[in-house]
C-alpha cells in the first residue's frame, strides 16, 4: 500500500470522527471520552485498511462485451 492511499485513509477517518466531535459541542446527548474516539479510530481505520487489502488481493475478471 502506498503512502498516498494510507494518508487518504487517515484523513477520511479523521473526517468521520469529526462528526461526533461537532455533535458534542452542540448537544448534551453525545458524550464521548478520549477512549471512545481512540477505539472508533482503530475500528474505522482497521476495517477500511482490511477492505482495501482484500480489494487488491481479490481479482475479478473483466467481462467482455461485444
Amino acid at each position: 500500500m502506498s503512502r498516498k492511499n494510507l494518508f487518504k485513509i487517515i484523513v477520511v477517518t479523521g473526517i468521520v470522527l469529526f462528526i461526533p466531535f461537532i455533535a458534542m459541542l452542540f448537544k448534551d446527548q453525545v458524550r464521548w471520552s478520549t477512549f471512545d474516539f481512540v477505539l472508533m479510530d482503530l475500528m474505522i481505520f482497521s476495517s477500511v485498511l482490511l477492505g482495501v487489502t482484500f480489494q487488491k488481493k481479490i481479482k475479478i475478471p473483466k467481462k467482455e462485451y461485444w
